[in-house]
């Protein structure tokens, strides 16, 4: 996954792309979510007072709505883009005039990827892995996740943060910070 440095990297040259690219990093790092529910994101769904966002679920059989809890500090940069943007209600990335209410995933997959490339993170997956996912938006997923358990957060939160349905699938993170905690054990490491 992506490590801290990379993360920051990130924020600061999507920042210097523009406040949609920023708002993007911003949402899909500090809420975990994947990049359909980052853009169906909308103003109606921050709730500042609570430091809660809603997020709707892509879920196999239905869609439901979950309330994600980050930083308060955040709220302050959402509402920065939201004022470049001038969004005042309705879709964060709101989709072309007549055509869909929300952005296109794509769309913001393409700020992503254009941040990253400014940023210098390598975006290819390794040509050693065939089926690799590289490192594109879904990326800042696994950061969250990761940065959850290295900071000991409890399976159940990751579980809740992340929007999993098993707490089997939070576990991979565990494993990652442990096998992590080993790697940094080692004599000359």
């Amino acid at each position: 996954t992506l490590g801290a440095a990379d993360a920051q990297r990130l924020i600061d040259a999507a920042f210097s792309l523009g406040p949609r690219a920023y708002l993007v990093v911003l949402l899909a790092e500090n809420t975990g979510a994947r990049v359909g529910e980052v853009a169906k994101i909308e103003v109606d769904d921050l709730d500042e007072r609570n430091h809660t966002i809603r997020l709707h679920l892509q879920k196999k059989k239905a869609d439901h709505a979950e309330w994600r809890r980050v930083h308060p500090a955040l709220f302050a940069e959402v509402r920065y883009c939201m004022g470049k943007l001038v969004i005042e209600s309705g879709p964060l990335f709101p989709g072309r005039k007549g055509k869909a209410r929300y952005a296109t995933t794509r769309l913001l997959q393409g700020d992503y990827y254009t941040a990253a490339r400014k940023a210098g993170i390598n975006i290819a997956a390794p040509a050693s892995l065939e089926r690799a996912h590289g490192k594109g938006i879904h990326a800042l997923r696994h950061f969250r996740g990761s940065w959850l358990a290295d900071s000991g957060a409890d399976m159940a939160t990751v579980k809740t943060q992340l929007g999993h349905r098993s707490i089997n699938t939070s576990l991979v993170y565990l494993a990652a910070s442990r096998i992590k905690d080993h790697v940094k054990s080692l004599p000359g490491v």
